[in-house]
């Protein structure tokens, strides 16, 4: 390249993360909101500060935090301090209600309920905190993942570090209880 005249052009690749797209084209709302109440309208983007520097949520009926991965739309929930992003499955469509928003629609949690480790995604009969047994749910769910995430290549995009799925640590003071309420209506007449 010593030729006089001629030119050499070197051109980079950036990686832009997806964290950094979101909060450069949004309003970050500093304050923190009124939570007595739902939010009904697009609150927007809300900055707090998590283990790991800041995290940013959504709040309200916001229409902007739609994000399509693996074939799949998901509606981003938060961005946690790490820069990871929390998604919540939605399906092939941006509809909102209906059973195309679920992964499955007809399987209970667990069809077991008359006991407490029943809570949880995986659980041992008569341990608070056993990790023996399957929910039925975490079947569907381990499958589901395996079929449309890990097997297209798509599971080295998902973070390892987020551990807020399996945390059942119960919080002293409170207990658990199963219930039957009955309620009686009667027609009073003037």
């Amino acid at each position: 390249m010593t030729k006089r005249g001629t030119k050499c052009y070197l051109y980079f690749d950036e990686q832009i993360l997806a964290k950094d797209i979101i909060l450069a084209n949004s309003k970050i709302n500093e304050e923190t909101p009124d939570f007595n109440g739902v939010a009904t309208t697009d609150e927007g983007l809300y900055k707090t500060q998590d283990d790991r520097g800041y995290s940013y949520y959504f709040r309200g009926a916001v229409t902007n935090n739609w994000v399509k991965f693996a074939g799949y739309y998901w509606r981003i929930v938060r961005i946690n301090g790490d820069g990871s992003i929390r998604v919540i499955y939605n399906g092939i469509s941006t509809e909102t209600t209906g059973d195309s928003t679920m992964i499955n629609s007809s399987q209970a949690f667990n069809s077991s309920r008359d006991r407490s480790e029943y809570v949880g995604y995986m659980y041992t009969e008569g341990e608070q905190h056993g990790n023996t047994t399957n929910s039925p749910i975490k079947d569907i769910l381990d499958t589901w993942y395996t079929t449309n995430i890990a097997n297209k290549e798509y599971e080295t995009q998902i973070s390892k570090e987020a551990g807020f799925c399996g945390d059942r640590e119960l919080t002293s003071g409170y207990s658990w209880n199963i219930q039957t309420q009955h309620i009686i209506i009667q027609d009073m007449k003037d």
